[in-house]
């Protein structure tokens, strides 16, 4: 338990955790969830989740939807052209 988690698989995790549905993967998380219960060991859990995810390719479908996001892709200056053309005076 005194061993440091690693900080990017620990936010690789995460990412996957709260942008992916897991329904799917149930019974091997309860697997991994069940080992972490019985000894406790923070750095074990990410680290079997981080196996998990590996070996599922979640990791790639965290970053196809980071690469397809319309918000990061337009900038404001766009939106605002666009509202001038279709609103402006006529």
């Amino acid at each position: 338990m005194t061993e440091v988690i690693d900080l990017e698989a620990k936010e690789r995790v995460l990412q996957v955790i709260v942008s992916v549905n897991l329904r799917s993967y149930e019974k091997d998380i309860k697997t991994v969830w069940d080992r972490f219960v019985m000894g406790q060991d923070l750095t074990v859990l990410v680290s079997d989740l981080d196996e998990l995810f590996v070996d599922q390719e979640l990791y790639h479908e965290v970053e196809e939807e980071e690469e397809t996001n319309p918000l990061e892709v337009i900038k404001e200056e766009e939106i605002q052209l666009v509202c001038y053309q279709w609103f402006k005076p006529g």
